[in-house]
């Protein structure tokens, strides 16, 4: 498996293995919001290579971040909680020797949390789901549309028996089609889900601000290029909704988050002539979405991997820029109500660092998680934002 498959980023440079100065560029601007140091770095669980890529804070002394790490032979499942003062690693499961992922986490309570991703079963990807009871991490029956892949990218926790995750999974043709699954209390189950057009599709991320209304985000391709996938969930089936085209080259959606009926945003990236990877950041005001104008500071790419919001006022957007054509740096941008502007952030060393999730449960608080290289391995990697 590699790295790069592990990521939520849509492409990345050849030289990047996915997926310190503080950062400015010609769309920040003075703000009271900072990026600081989370004190200790979260630990790693071996010398090798470990990852976070999920993230959710229920409050400012509760946290969840997940991932992954090698043990040297395979990939296992990372889990570490947040308890207001440092980072620790917590027990989670693994099914089967092969490699394990997790890639996102969400809770609805301290006592309710669920962590999804995926295994590896003899060379094929299968879903991975565990749920956290308040007191340990269990794995739970997830299931899989036919024999081929099905891998589980986001997952958004409503109550205790409404949750829903969402990935790709590939048919007898070997061609992706999105995965929808859903927890009613008792079980996950496969949902029906819409494809647009014949051709590849896969969901990214998930989110939701009421039990009738769910938004999944992602790419599809159209013979050409790839292009933005939304779909949403109505309280009785998933449809695929209108997203605007950003052009004829790449572009896809790598998250989503929801405030209310009127108020949701969408991150990824797009790709120009030049091939330079360059933010996208859309916006759902109730009736359609919109293509929302977003700061760059790389000169070779700059990706949002990952989004967060309280209120209409209030959106944190992070991922990776890339001023050089080889070292990728941090990126941290905010929603003030009025515009996108990047934020100062910080870098551990002077080699690649990559931020993959973002969480926030108040305007002036928030979290975000990924991971930095040392030497040729990577390291876990967390900041505050406050």
């Amino acid at each position: 498996m590699t790295v790069s498959s592990m990521s939520r980023a849509l492409r990345v440079a050849a030289t990047s293995v996915v997926i310190g100065t503080l950062l400015t560029g010609s769309g920040a601007r003075a703000v009271s919001i900072t990026c600081q140091s989370w004190g200790a770095q979260p630990p790693n669980a071996s010398p090798h290579n470990n990852y976070l890529t999920g993230l959710v804070a229920i409050s400012n002394c509760d946290a969840w971040a997940v991932g992954a790490y090698s043990n040297g032979s395979s990939f296992r499942t990372l889990v570490e909680h947040w308890n207001g003062a440092t980072w620790t690693i917590k027990p989670s499961p693994n099914v089967g020797s092969g490699d394990n992922f997790l890639q996102d986490v969400a809770a609805d309570a301290p006592t309710d949390a669920w962590a999804v991703g995926f295994r590896m079963k003899a060379g094929v990807s299968r879903t991975l789901v565990e749920q956290w009871n308040g007191t340990t991490w269990a794995t739970l029956p997830s299931p899989n549309v036919g024999v081929s892949r099905n891998q589980l990218h986001s997952v958004t926790a409503i109550s205790p028996a409404n949750a829903w995750a969402v990935g790709f999974r590939s048919n007898s043709a070997g061609v992706s089609r999105t995965l929808i699954e859903h927890w009613n209390g008792a079980s996950w189950q496969v949902q029906p889900s819409p494809d647009a057009g014949a051709l590849d599709n896969r969901l990214q991320g998930v989110a939701t601000a009421s039990a009738n209304s769910v938004w999944a985000v992602g790419s599809h391709f159209n013979g050409s290029a790839d292009q933005a996938l939304i779909e949403h969930w109505n309280g009785t089936s998933w449809n695929v909704r209108s997203s605007p085209i950003v052009g004829p080259f790449d572009n896809g959606l790598n998250d989503v988050t929801v405030t209310s009926s009127s108020n949701a945003w969408a991150v990824g990236v797009r790709w120009t002539a030049g091939d330079v990877a360059r933010t996208l950041i859309e916006h759902w005001n109730g009736s359609s979405w919109t293509i929302g104008s977003s700061p760059n500071i790389g000169t070779v790419q700059d990706q949002l991997i990952a989004v967060a919001a309280t209120s209409s006022t209030n959106a944190w957007a992070v991922g990776f820029h890339d001023t050089n054509g080889g070292v990728a740096r941090t990126l941290i941008e905010h929603w003030n109500g009025t515009t996108w502007a990047v934020q100062p952030s910080l870098n551990v060393g002077s080699n690649a660092n990559f931020l993959q999730d973002v969480s926030a449960n108040s305007p002036r608080s928030a979290w975000t998680v990924g991971y930095h290289m040392k030497g040729t391995v990577a390291r876990t990697l967390a900041f505050h934002c406050c």
